[in-house]
């Protein structure tokens, strides 16, 4: 669309002539029609009263001003179209249709630095309030330098620069930027990001436009000092200085990040080869114009080439800057020009003229500004599209962090300490602490800061760990909890950490670390120093100073920020908004004065302010201070928290005393509660609760956390850290005993709840166990000290769940402690203790030391047909099953089964039976079983399907598919693990998709379906890799280098072993000596390499040593090295290892399973010695063997001929077929051997 522009030139500041549609007025004569008093009235308007404490009279003269702002439009108006030629030219111009544009085109500074934006015709509004309106700019370029050509894009980049030097006085940094962001997200702006430049250096600025790999700014909006040099006639935005490359500053030196002055000339050479579109000047000064031309900052980048500069002529509020923001990149981002979002922005500052309320000694009132006029455009450009019309909608990236919610309040002051915080971070501090005594607002500083440093993006994951929620034995654990629900990952210790921290930028946030022990904070400590250098911490503390060495004062890695009551007009805006917050007050608003005498008080302490400005609404100010008086001199002398002390024993004065006696059993509890827990123990009415809540929220007390996602209709409620020890304390012995046990047997009566509910609505239950975790630890505990008759059931309940969170330090104290309360050997209790004993072992994979447990169990309850019985005979099957004992494992499934079919058919005993099938099938296929081991699995799945249990139905869908792999019967493998994937997939247990995602890369693999293979190993490594599951996913790694290996491509297939045993070499050590194993096969096929695998088949047999002998599979270690050592001719010793592999092999318990397979052959031969018409039939079948089968032959033909000497046959035989022929001797020799041998 065209523009119509009215084009006003002056040439010298009393001089001018008037432009339009090629006509143009004769030279006229022009005097600025204002006085000096007028615009200092304007200045006084907008940065005095809008912005500073005043008075009724103040009103008048606002009033009186704003009245005049139309007088003065008219007068400017007037003065420049004073003849009848140029008035003509004017309503020519008014006349058009199209976009309309005045233009104040001079280089003169007085001309520049008049209200030209208050324009008005006589008896009409302002010309940039009608409808269309007339946008106004101001054309200064007196240079000409050269400007570049503006092209719509689909999206813009702004850069904000925060300037912030220390020897400049402090600016509130987050005003404009938080408005700007405000803003951008109200109205779903997402075609505009955000970016900031930090430190904000001249320095960093150059290098940020001169990155290539980061998209190009199109907008700078500085935000920070500017000054005008009176010597020079100079504008200067004042930048940070950048530090001396050749000189280490301390963080806190007094010469880094001073000021430096930067002028428009040196700005622009920086901004203008990089096509630098808009720059947004929120500086002080920034737009004020000096009697040089070319002195004001915004005149000066225009002339120097920048296209468009927005100038906020005077100081303006946060809530016109946001009102004003929100507008203006809302224009901006639906195709607007600047010109005409600027004019948008403009009637949407006049139309919607209240600034906020604001107080004036007792009364309110609500502000009302006329600030319009305030931005001033710059611009050389006349259509200035930057978006385009028809652009995308841009989705914005979700933010990845789990911060809690502030107070219902909101967050006031500490602006300093925030962005001191924020310094640090960027200057290279890793770790910073936030100490302070209780409720002086040290967790709110640390989310609010978090947030923002997440929403400015110098993070892009922010992970909050409160450790009043858990001050137990696994502070670490919980730690690594909390990040993986965050990030939906299982982390399985701290090492799984550090390959997420290479994609993330990761600012943990640990709150209250005073609830820990000394030896547990110590752990904590050293980990975060160990991880900061790739994530960095936020720690927050009532502990002074720690003792580590690494968190010493003056440590250049770690800073303290030490924090003190609120300064006064924060605590003041905290007052009015808590003021007008939860009850209506029934008392007048206190005078200002009387308040901060007040708040002194108790020093500004943020949280003693909350409870005190509750007081007020129903007490007099007077009464109030004297009771605080009295209260705080009953405080011992230095007591840290005398005043929150004095402050919160006024609230609880001030209740009935039945309700005060009520709310003290809060101090039972440990960091909150369900809510309805609270009504349960301490029987408080739940309608005097209703009052009370909001103002406890409102003050902080209380946090409030709504689950109704979860499907939990109470919410839990989470306690300011000094509430319940406050609480407690004000109960007597008496008291404190009485609802103490009212406590252990309800959060028993609980555990019990959760126990059963636990597999119905798993996300539910967990969600409620991990907040009450702290209470059932707590009660537990002092169950198990008082011998009540159901702690050590209580104990079993909560060992299930610290073992659902991996909360393994914790489990084995509760343990211990429950093995002490746990009395007679085989009563009811030691038999709970030792199953929890049993399971935690056999959960930690050391199978031979729970089924001794087990085995002690069941000792008590083989006589006793029940479903404990079954149970433990479950395990101690599913314990011999993984130790290799397949026979000894079926004997006691068999048995299991027996019991559990004489017993009722309830749920529970049907799930477990469905448990029985799925083990004994287990233990038939690893027998050789097969068509058997079928039958169990599809019994078991039937059990599932008809108790409604998929999750249970998609692992036996994947056992079936192992099973039908293992008979090489592929279409129905890969059948079977379609559909657990399937149904793994709707569950998102992703760990379990990752699995079968590995049996679906066998399958391709066997088919030669290498893409495939190779594309499902590579699925389920980088599901186990996001999860943090590195033993895991060295797993798959080991498949791709297989695949590899089957492929020819050995240099790939060696590079994948060599990543999985980085990682197994951490802490697998079966699995390392699985992988070292695989990569000595494959090097030993390269003659000059053979040394190399000789030395990893050495290393993985010593690792094999150590592991107990069945599981480490020993005989593997001694074959590669026979097979190695042949080949480099050392023939005895070859001939040792080949005897250690057989020998260790065949005094295997499960090695007859393993051989199973081989059972017809095996049979085969006796039967042949016994009828030798058979022999020719066999010779044949011989002939048809492969050539690794070859020495089998050879041994097996000796026996035909007669040779019954076992060293003999044995000597060049491996592992496996040495079995077999000693299986086939003791057959000769006896065949009922077999038999027993063979005997499922």
């Amino acid at each position: 669309m065209t523009i119509a522009e009215l084009d006003i030139y002056f040439p010298s500041s009393n001089q001018m002539t008037v432009k339009f549609d090629n006509q143009e007025s004769e030279l006229l004569d022009f005097q600025a029609p204002f006085r000096k008093k007028d615009l200092e009235d304007l200045r006084w308007y907008i940065e005095v009263y809008a912005a500073q404490y005043t008075g009724e009279p103040d009103d008048e003269e606002a009033k009186r001003i704003e009245v005049k702002l139309i007088t003065l439009g008219e007068a400017l108006f007037q003065e420049v179209f004073s003849t009848n030629s140029v008035k003509d030219l004017f309503y020519k111009f008014q006349q058009q249709q199209s976009d309309k544009l005045l233009t104040i085109h001079t280089n003169e500074a007085e001309i520049l630095a008049l209200p030209w934006e208050l324009l008005c015709e006589p008896q009409n509004i302002f010309l940039s309030q009608q409808q269309p309106p007339v946008s106004i700019r101001r054309y200064c370029v007196k240079s000409h330098s050269p400007s570049f050509s503006l092209q719509a894009k689909p999206k813009l980049r702004l850069l904000f620069i925060v300037s912030r030097p220390k020897d400049e006085s402090f600016l509130n940094p987050r005003l404009d930027s938080q408005a700007v962001l405000d803003a951008l997200d109200k109205q779903n702006i997402s075609q505009i990001e955000i970016e900031f430049l930090r430190p904000a250096t001249l320095v960093k600025l150059t290098e940020r436009l001169n990155n290539k790999d980061l998209p190009p700014i199109d907008i700078i909006h500085f935000d920070g000092h500017g000054v005008y040099n009176e010597q020079k006639q100079l504008g200067y935005l004042i930048f940070e200085s950048s530090p001396d490359p050749d000189k280490t500053l301390a963080i806190d030196d007094p010469t880094a990040s001073r000021k430096h002055e930067v002028s428009a000339a040196l700005l622009s050479n920086k901004l203008v080869p990089h096509n630098i579109a808009l720059v947004v000047l929120s500086a002080c000064q920034s737009a004020t114009i000096s009697n040089e031309p070319l002195g004001c900052v915004a005149a000066g980048l225009t002339d120097k080439g920048v296209p468009t500069v927005l100038a906020m002529v005077y100081s303006v509020l946060v809530q016109t800057t946001h009102q004003l923001c929100t507008s203006f990149y809302q224009g901006l981002a639906i195709g607007e020009g600047i010109g005409a979002a600027l004019d948008i922005a403009r009637q949407s500052l006049n139309q919607q003229n209240k600034r906020g309320k604001r107080r004036r000694g007792e009364s309110e009132f609500e502000l009302t500004l006329q600030d319009w006029f305030v931005p001033a455009l710059y611009s050389t450009k006349q259509h200035d599209v930057f978006i385009q019309s028809n652009a995308p909608k841009i989705e914005k990236v979700a933010f990845c962090h789990d911060l809690p919610a502030l107070q219902t309040a909101g967050f006031f002051g500490r602006s300093w300490e925030l962005w001191q915080i924020e310094r640090w971070f960027v200057h290279g501090v890793e770790r910073i602490t936030i100490t302070g005594f209780g409720g002086q607002g040290k967790t709110y500083l640390a989310i609010e800061t978090a947030q923002w440093l997440l929403r400015t993006d110098l993070f892009n994951t922010v992970c909050f760990v409160d450790f009043s929620r858990y001050q137990g034995a696994d502070a670490l654990r919980y730690a690594l909890n909390t990040l993986g629900v965050l990030l939906d990952r299982t982390l399985l210790d701290e090492k799984a950490v550090s390959p997420l921290l290479q994609t993330r930028r990761l600012l943990w946030v640990w709150d209250n670390l005073e609830s820990l022990a000394a030896e547990t904070l110590d752990e904590l400590l050293t980990v975060a120093e160990q991880w900061s250098t790739q994530c960095h911490f936020l720690f927050t503390t009532r502990q002074h100073r720690f003792a580590q060495v690494d968190y010493a004062e003056g440590n250049s890695k770690h800073q303290y920020l030490d924090l003190t009551g609120l300064a006064e007009a924060d605590a003041l805006a905290y007052f009015n908004q808590l003021w007008q917050t939860s009850i209506p007050p029934e008392q007048p608003y206190p005078s200002r004065y009387k308040l901060t005498v007040l708040f002194s008080k108790v020093a500004f302490h943020p949280l003693s302010l909350g409870l005190l400005a509750q007081q007020l609404k129903t007490r007099t100010i007077a009464e109030l201070g004297k009771c605080l008086e009295m209260l705080l001199l009953c405080e011992p002398e230095g007591s840290e928290d005398k005043s929150l002390l004095a402050s919160l024993t006024l609230s609880l004065d001030h209740l009935q005393p039945k309700e005060r006696n009520l709310i003290k059993q809060l101090g039972i509890f440990q960091g909150g509660a369900m809510e309805e827990t609270i009504f349960e123990i301490t029987e408080i009415n739940k309608a005097d609760w209703m009052k009370l809540r909001p103002i406890l929220e409102d003050t902080g007390l209380i946090q409030v956390e709504n689950l109704n996602h979860l499907g939990i209709k109470h919410p839990y409620l989470k306690f300011h850290p000094t509430l319940a020890p406050v609480l407690w304390h004000e109960l007597t012995f008496k008291q404190q005993k009485k609802i103490a046990i009212h406590y252990r047997q309800t959060y028993y009566k609980a555990s019990n709840f959760l126990y059963a509910e636990d597999t119905k609505n798993i996300f539910a239950i967990r969600a409620i166990s991990s907040r009450e975790l702290p209470n059932f630890l707590y009660a537990v505990y002092a169950a198990l000290q008082e011998r009540e008759t159901f702690s050590i059931k209580f104990s079993r309940n909560i060992n299930m769940f610290l073992g659902y969170f991996g909360l393994r330090n914790e489990r084995t104290k509760l343990i211990n402690k429950a093995q002490q309360a746990s009395g007679k050997i085989g009563s009811e209790n030691w038999l709970l203790v030792k199953m929890d004993e049993g399971d935690f072992l056999s959960e930690s994979y050391k199978y031979v030391q729970a089924e001794k447990i087990f085995q002690e169990i069941i000792k008590y309850l083989i006589n006793i047909p029940n479903y404990r019985c079954c149970l433990i005979l479950t395990k101690l099957g599913t314990c011999c099953r993984y130790q290799g004992n397949t026979i000894k494992a079926k004997k006691y499934y068999l048995k299991g089964l027996e019991i559990a079919k004489q017993l009722e058919q309830s749920h529970l005993v049907k799930r477990q039976t469905a448990l029985i099938y799925q083990g004994l099938a287990s233990s038939l296929k690893e027998s050789g079983y097969y068509d058997d081991a079928k039958k169990y699995y599809e019994k078991s799945l039937l059990i599932y399907k008809n108790i409604d249990d998929i999750s249970s139905e998609a692992y036996v869908q994947e056992k079936l598919g192992l099973l039908a792999l293992t008979q090489n019967n592929l279409v129905i493998a890969e059948q079977y693990f379609q559909a657990a994937l399937s149904m793994f997939q709707s569950f998102k247990q992703d760990l379990e998709e990752a699995g079968v995602l590995n049996h679906l890369g066998l399958v391709y693999q066997k088919n030669k379906m290498w893409g495939q293979a190779e594309q499902s190993y590579r699925n389920a490594a980088n599901i186990q890799e996001r999860q943090g599951n590195l033993n895991s996913a060295a797993g798959n790694w080991n498949n791709l280098a297989i695949l590899n290996k089957t492929q020819g491509k050995l240099d790939a297939a060696e590079n994948w072993h060599l990543k999985a045993i980085a990682v197994q070499r951490q802490g697998n050590s079966k699995d390392l000596a699985d992988s070292l194993n695989n990569l000595a096969i494959l090097l030993q096929n390269q003659p000059y390499r053979l040394n190399e695998a000789q030395q990893l088949a050495e290393e993985a047999l010593t690792i094999r040593e150590a592991l107990d002998e069945a599981s480490a599979e020993i005989w593997k270690a001694y074959n590669i090295l026979a097979r190695i050592t042949d080949k480099q001719k050392n023939n005895e010793q070859a001939k040792t290892y080949r005897q250690l592999s057989r020998n260790s092999y065949l005094n295997f318990a499960g090695m007859p399973s393993q051989i199973l397979p081989w059972r017809q052959f095996i049979d085969n031969i006796p039967m042949v010695l016994t009828h030798p018409e058979y022999r020719q039939g066999l010779e044949e079948e011989l002939q048809q063997a492969s050539e690794e089968q070859k020495s089998l032959v050879k041994a097996i033909q000796k026996i035909l001929d007669g040779e019954r000497n076992e060293a003999v046959l044995l000597e060049l035989l491996d592992y496996t077929n040495a079995a077999i022929i000693h299986l086939i001797l003791k057959g000769i020799e006896n065949p009922e051997s077999l038999k027993t041998l063979f005997n499922p």
